[in-house]
């Protein structure tokens, strides 16, 4: 036995290699704590009272604009619903959803009725960092109900005299926030009737390319650059619809700038 190799000695060794294994599994655990808690932190940023992230862009922005100058039945209705469901089921984390109403007043649209950032339903979220089942829940209830109830209000809507729907559209894209997103989308929920003092689809129907030319036009365009733009077109009885109304509008959201134009059909 060498001097230092004593049974004291021996005991003193094992008690500094089980001092620094502890301190180890300290070190490992609390570097462990402070990555889950970095990763909490991106997976559940702060939001301000739209949901949104503070002071950043959104990833897209979506305006929906739903004309309440004429009723809808049943029907259209459930099929509106299904629509924005499905958009904002589709819609980025983060995208900014925008709705507005087309009434006899053009100016409405420069005042939202919703104005919400998709906060996540969870289903991308983990168990370790987050709580997926709140963050559905807050989903449900804080983004997807206020949606619901403005198209379950759309039953029973009385006639308004008046229909401006390219005013709307300028108003609209004035009043989107700053920054812009990357990407924008517009969805147009109407029968495309328009009925204005710039021009009324019930006593005249130009070609796009006839209306551009006109001082009226002057007055209600707007830039649609970097926009997608669909309609979701509502049927009226005994309204001219045809081929060439669909056309006209396809031509003047192409003609404002818009990047790709969709129109879908709305049963009832």
């Amino acid at each position: 036995m060498t001097p230092r190799d004593t049974p004291k000695h021996r005991r003193a060794r094992r008690h500094n290699m089980i001092a620094a294994s502890l301190l180890l599994g300290v070190i490992v655990a609390v570097a462990g704590l402070g990555i889950v808690y970095q990763q909490a932190r991106r997976a559940n940023p702060s939001l301000n009272e739209d949901l949104c992230l503070p002071g950043q862009a959104p990833p897209e922005a979506w305006a929906v604009l739903i004309d309440v100058t004429d009723g809808y039945n049943p029907v259209q209705v459930h099929g509106i619903a299904n629509t924005l469901r499905e958009v904002q089921s589709s819609m980025p984390r983060y995208a900014l959803l925008r709705v507005y109403s087309i009434t006899s007043e053009s100016t409405a649209g420069l005042t939202p009725l919703v104005s919400l950032c998709n906060p996540g339903d969870g289903t991308d979220l983990s168990m370790v960092t987050s709580n997926p089942a709140r963050a559905r829940e807050m989903w449900q209830t804080a983004f997807r109900e206020p949606v619901e109830d403005l198209t379950d209000s759309l039953l029973g809507v009385p006639m308004e005299p008046l229909s401006p729907i390219m005013e709307t559209i300028q108003a609209v894209v004035v009043s989107m926030p700053r920054p812009a997103a990357p990407v924008n989308r517009m969805i147009i929920v109407s029968d495309m009737l328009q009925h204005s003092d710039n021009l009324s689809h019930y006593s005249q129907r130009p070609t796009y390319e006839a209306f551009r030319s006109t001082v009226e036009f002057g007055k209600v365009r707007t830039d649609l650059q970097g926009w997608q733009a669909e309609i979701l077109y509502i049927r009226r009885d005994g309204a001219s619809q045809d081929a060439s109304h669909r056309k006209f509008w396809s031509d003047y959201l192409v003609g404002l700038g818009a990047t790709r134009t969709s129109i879908e059909r709305i049963d009832g």
